[in-house]
């Protein structure tokens, strides 16, 4: 998980734009991830490091962060 996170924070917004196997890549990713953070039985711990590899996604510009309630944001691919 942590090594997930890291590549995701190693992702820059130039990167995102100029490679797009990074989509190709990250977008299965995501799903995975949002399953397992809506999945009772994954650790706080664990969740915390999922949020932080999505909002690694945001900043990339991979994801678009996405109007809902503030207690579990949900993400949508960027435009």
């Amino acid at each position: 998980i942590q090594a997930m996170r890291d590549r995701a924070e190693a992702l820059t917004p130039a990167e995102v734009v100029l490679d797009e196997q990074a989509a190709e890549y990250w977008m299965p990713q995501v799903a995975r991830i949002e399953r397992a953070r809506e999945d009772p039985s994954t650790p706080s711990l664990i969740r915390g490091e999922l949020d932080a590899t999505l909002e690694a996604l945001v900043r990339a510009g991979l994801l678009s962060p996405r109007e809902s309630d503030t207690a579990a944001r949900t993400l949508e691919p960027a435009d």
